[in-house]
């Protein structure tokens, strides 16, 4: 009772326990009785009784305080502040009465009967302001950061009130905010402003257009139109050029969803910006998502021919007054000349029938002889191959080529988008010994086991129906007349017995009783190839080469004249007899044509024609902010293919330092990732740097897309009302309504904060006449042994 009449009623809560403190302190109470007795410092007597009892005292004592008394005590709670969280994000313009001013109004009466309130406002920043100076033009809306920082203003046990339409564009950052909150214990009220009141919008969406082209090409253009809320009507879709002259223009019939587009366009000469725009849509509230810009990136490199032919012959070629001897390899070259975009290299054997490396290079013609350069020959390098588009082998046999040269022919077409023919021949094909080689993987027709060798007999050309739109059979623009020069393609005089072509293979030619291809193509790997089962050169073509227009006044007369091989083939230039060659006009025009377009088509996947040694792409060419732009890039550089998964890609946007690596795909040989577009991008572009590193050099590309500004404030426009209740239910809130009501809420709930106590245990130990108490036995003891040393 003594205790408790000086200490007020009070519990055990012993850190220890009992048994442990009591052990502890006998011990400790003994050995300092018995040490203060023992003492020949101080005189014998009562005095030293007297002090050793002091020390044990004060040893009593503490073990009391380790038993813990400890006393219940309340107290009242603090209570935070009233935060006001008022959203001004642009969805809040919307409303006969805008929303802003719903809130304002609904704020100026609650606020007035309120104390220590502030007021925030937020949309993707959160900030005070005067309410005369606040307009509804903020995007997107940060809710979750907005109701951070309301937090923070309100202290513990504070209360928020979000009123705004509850169109939030951070909501997975959401859960992690309310926990924030909860451990705070500040409550969330919520008051929602607004009616549904959906917008009609009609927008623009997944654009698709190459990112380069050559000058004049036709460029595919597909696209979504998507539209909702209006009524179904047509609007005009326009494309314009950087000088804003419509280069496209069609109706497009909106209906509610989406609707899938496609048009084709030819590119200018230079590279621009276009701007594809949706115009003329009635009581579309939303336009800047109906218009997009893009850039179209111009380049006009030639496509380089690596021709090899093994057929040494010429033509007499007349023309009126003209005449001439034409080098049966002429036929192609002039026609590569004629069509400006396609450059060539001429290598033939000194001998065809040797099977055994012995190509040189032809620098030209001279009355219908080569030209040679010893000096060079077959590319012996992957490097020097590699610039090259397209590779035309007739009539080569398989003995000039190494194992390594034809692996690199096959890692040209594969990997690098280029394109390889091989033309027919005594030494092509089966009869060439290309069965079980390299070669053969890409060529379009099964040598291996379906080739019986070569006939001479003469064969028409059948060309299916099904395949007279095909490019390479594009002689005119003219489709009447194109399908009558079809008609007149001549006859061949031998060709090779190959009964198969392999499944992917488009047959552009049948012999005419449709046992077996004359002319096949597919696409292989990343690029394309070509058989030609007939002759271009020599006695196979001696019809062939009289593709004309049968009005044509120029022709060839009479057969080809060999050339030879060996050595007497070598001529100069200042050594061949009427060195011209004879100005005449092409004596098989069709022909020619024909060898432009297997060209074009062939090399027109080519990689080698970005010139650049990475080349990173994107799947689409317009994005959004805070969109995701997927990404691949290709090594072009010519490295070891092993070495390819060791280069490290790395992808960043221009002015931002954030990279992200791309990651090695082994079955589509480059490398693919994603970049996130920043929400808050500016401009209407956005560009992305792609580096390749390996330890000796560095890559560079850069992809420029257009940007397609979505407003997600208008997107969907109506109050979300069960977020704003959730919001309020995770805490502990409500929804607050009327005005007055909402007051009686708000100050209830503060008056429930402060009416609430908090108990909590207060040890006695803390209490200022027990540490008195203590200092008086130390003191005490102190003192005594200070009067009784000796």
């Amino acid at each position: 009772m003594g205790l408790e009449h000086w200490l007020g009623e009070f519990e055990w809560a012993p850190v220890f326990g009992y048994t442990p403190a009591v052990i502890l302190g006998g011990v400790a109470a003994a050995f300092a009785f018995g040490l203060t007795l023992a003492s020949r410092n101080l005189r014998p007597g009562f005095g030293r009784v007297l002090a050793g009892l002091l020390r044990a005292c004060f040893i009593f004592v503490l073990v009391f305080l380790l038993w813990n008394p400890v006393r219940e005590k309340e107290v009242g709670k603090e209570v935070g502040e009233t935060v006001f969280l008022v959203d001004r994000s642009e969805s809040m313009s919307l409303g006969d009465v805008p929303r802003l001013r719903e809130a304002q109004k609904w704020m100026e009466k609650v606020a007035d009967e309120m104390d220590k309130t502030k007021v925030l406002f937020f949309a993707e920043e959160v900030g005070q302001a005067d309410w005369a100076e606040v307009k509804a033009e903020g995007r997107p809306t940060r809710l979750a950061a907005a109701l951070r920082r309301a937090g923070e203003e309100a202290g513990q046990e504070g209360q928020v009130v979000v009123v705004g339409d509850g169109r939030g564009h951070d909501q997975r950052d959401l859960p992690a905010t309310l926990s924030e909150l909860g451990s705070k214990e500040v409550r969330v009220y919520t008051k929602v402003v607004g009616k549904d009141s959906p917008l009609g919008n009609a927008w623009l969406q997944n654009l698709r257009v190459a990112r380069t082209v050559k000058p004049g090409q036709e460029v595919q253009v597909q696209l979504s139109v998507g539209m909702t809320g209006l009524k179904e009507q047509t609007a005009m879709l326009r494309l314009r050029d950087g000088t804003e002259k419509v280069l496209h223009e069609e109706l497009v019939h909106l209906r509610e969803g989406q609707v899938q587009l496609g048009f084709k366009v030819k590119s200018g000469l230079r590279s621009e910006t276009w701007e594809l725009a949706l115009e003329e849509v009635e009581d579309d509230r939303i336009e800047e998502d109906s218009r997009v810009s893009f850039p179209i990136q111009v380049k006009d490199p030639k496509l380089k021919v690596l021709y090899l032919e093994g057929t040494h012959a010429m033509r007499y070629v007349t023309d009126g007054a003209k005449a001439g001897n034409w080098n049966e390899c002429e036929f192609k070259t002039r026609s590569w000349d004629a069509a400006g975009d396609i450059d060539w290299a001429l290598y033939t054997p000194l001998s065809q029938y040797a099977s055994e490396e012995n190509l040189h290079r032809v620098k030209g013609f001279a009355d219908g002889r080569f030209v040679f350069d010893q000096a060079r020959g077959f590319p012996q390098t992957r490097e020097e191959l590699f610039r090259y588009d397209v590779v035309i082998c007739g009539d080569i046999p398989r003995g000039n080529f190494t194992d390594e040269q034809m692996n690199w022919l096959v890692e040209l077409v594969t990997l690098r988008g280029g394109g390889f023919c091989m033309i027919g021949g005594y030494t092509s094909f089966d009869s060439g010994e290309y069965d079980q080689t390299a070669i053969e993987k890409i060529t379009p027709v099964d040598i291996l086991y379906h080739g019986y060798g070569y006939s001479n007999k003469r064969v028409t050309m059948k060309i299916p129906d099904s395949v007279r739109s095909h490019p390479i059979w594009q002689i005119s623009p003219d489709p009447e007349k194109n399908e009558a020069i079809l008609d007149l393609h001549p006859a061949f005089l031998g060709f090779h017995d190959i009964q198969r072509a392999k499944p992917g293979a488009t047959l552009l030619g049948l012999r005419e009783d449709g046992e077996g291809a004359l002319i096949a193509v597919q696409n292989y790997g990343k690029g394309r190839s070509l058989a030609f089962l007939s002759d271009t050169n020599g006695a196979w073509a001696r019809s062939y080469v009289t593709w004309q227009n049968p009005s044509a006044e120029a022709f060839t007369e009479g057969g080809h004249r060999e050339l030879g091989h060996g050595a007497g083939i070598l001529y100069k230039a200042d050594k061949v007899q009427g060195a011209g060659p004879a100005d005449t006009e092409h004596p098989a025009e069709y022909m020619g044509r024909f060898w432009v377009n297997v060209v074009r088509w062939l090399g027109e996947k080519s990689l080698r024609l970005e010139e650049q040694s990475l080349l990173a792409r994107s799947e689409m060419m317009v994005v959004e902010p805070g969109g995701v732009i997927r990404l691949s890039a290709e090594v072009l550089a010519g490295i070891d293919p092993s070495t390819l998964p060791d280069v490290k890609v790395t992808a960043n946007l221009v002015g931002r330092s954030e990279e992200t690596t791309l990651r090695w795909d082994r079955e589509l040989r480059e490398f693919v990732g994603e970049l996130e577009v920043p929400t808050n991008v500016k401009g209407s572009l956005v560009e992305v740097s792609v580096k390749g590193h390996t330890s000796q050099d560095q890559y560079v590309d850069q992809l420029r897309l257009g940007l397609l500004r979505r407003n997600p404030e208008m997107e969907n426009s109506a109050p979300n009302e069960e977020l704003m209740r959730d919001l309020a239910r995770a805490t502990g809130g409500e929804i607050l309504n009327e005005s007055a009501s909402s007051v009686k809420v708000l100050e209830a709930a503060r008056e429930e904060v402060k009416a609430a106590k908090v108990s909590f245990r207060q040890p006695v130990w803390g209490r200022w006449d027990v540490f008195f108490l203590l200092i008086g036995l130390l003191g005490g003891e102190w003192l005594l042994r200070r009067y009784l040393a000796k």
